[in-house]
């Protein structure tokens, strides 16, 4: 495995074509789990990946559904916030704030340079994040969510 992060940082097409030689990536794939979602996985767990080329590589225009399954993984609840007048067993939480679920994103990766690659991981986030019907915006739309990404990314 440490082999083919190293790889991956040196050029990720020959890391990923030496974690699927050695069955490190894809031994999950089934009709539930895709090729996108298997490296996603992947890639969000392996804490030996440089993070700015993890941005890099999972922005790139032919990463689109990539990207999508990397966003995916994140779980936008949050655990400490509880609606009012519920007691603390119970199950029922609201969402994390945007800003809280940019910070935990972006934890895992650095935002490339070009502004290109910015737009699609701000979209692409704004996007998983809007659909996860976040409590605290579900009264904003979509394009108000997005416009408080880039604001925060640029």
């Amino acid at each position: 495995m440490l082999t083919g992060a190293v790889r991956f940082n040196s050029k990720p097409k020959l890391g990923l074509a030496f974690l699927e030689e050695n069955k490190l990536i894809y031994s999950d794939l089934s009709p539930k789990v895709s090729r996108a979602k298997s490296l996603a996985k992947f890639l969000k767990s392996s804490t030996r990946l440089d993070k700015r080329l993890l941005g890099d590589f999972l922005s790139k225009p032919d990463n689109l559904e990539l990207l999508k399954e990397f966003m995916n993984l994140f779980d936008f609840k949050d655990v400490n916030y509880f609606f009012p007048r519920m007691s603390r067993d119970s199950h029922l939480h609201r969402q994390k704030p945007v800003v809280d679920a940019m910070r935990e994103m972006l934890e895992t990766l650095r935002l490339p340079g070009e502004g290109q690659q910015i737009d699609r991981i701000a979209e692409t986030f704004a996007s998983v994040y809007f659909a996860s019907k976040p409590g605290t915006y579900r009264h904003l739309q979509y394009h108000t969510i997005a416009d408080i990404c880039f604001t925060a990314y640029f």
